[in-house]
């Protein structure tokens, strides 16, 4: 899979500022990591459709996010997604 840029995050985050991560936000951005070369850690706000993935990229990822997590969401699916957050949010959801 070609590696992908996200854009830059949208803010700086100072280091007094405490940051909570779901377990699936942490396994969500582990998967980043090993498919996407960004250099950086993701911006979860960022949309997906400014990250330059491509479409057979997103697809390959998803499947992946489905695999991990026991989903069968359908490629049509996945364009509800406009970030990482939103992602997380529907797998934390699924798991509450």
């Amino acid at each position: 899979m070609r590696k992908t840029r996200f854009s830059e995050p949208s803010r700086s985050i100072s280091p007094k500022e405490t940051i909570s991560t779901s377990s699936s936000e942490a396994r969500i951005k582990q998967l980043v990591d090993e498919n996407f070369d960004l250099g950086r850690d993701p911006d979860f706000d960022a949309k997906l459709r400014d990250s330059g993935m491509s479409s057979i990229e997103a697809v390959a990822f998803f499947k992946q996010v489905n695999q991990e997590y026991s989903l069968s969401l359908a490629v049509e699916d996945c364009l509800q997604f406009e970030t990482l957050r939103q992602l997380v949010s529907f797998i934390d959801s699924r798991a509450g």
